[in-house]
């Protein structure tokens, strides 16, 4: 998916309930996690996106608000 998609859209971690920016998701896998704002390639597998505490999140809206 791109990178852009991700990072405007607000998702929700399955395991805390939190709601996340894009921005502010981890990528598992490398072979630990890293932030996404750290990540420089186009498109990111939805697969591997993650919340800081590591577990798996769902799309929720995009952020209209700007703030992410």
């Amino acid at each position: 998916m791109p990178l852009e998609n991700v990072v405007v859209w607000r998702w929700r971690c399955l395991s805390e309930g939190k709601i996340i920016l894009g921005a502010d998701l981890c990528l598992a896998g490398f072979p630990t996690m890293f932030r996404l704002s750290d990540y420089t390639a186009p498109k990111v597998d939805r697969e591997k996106l993650r919340c800081a505490c590591g577990s798996e999140v769902i799309p929720l809206a995009p952020n209209l608000q700007g703030d992410g």
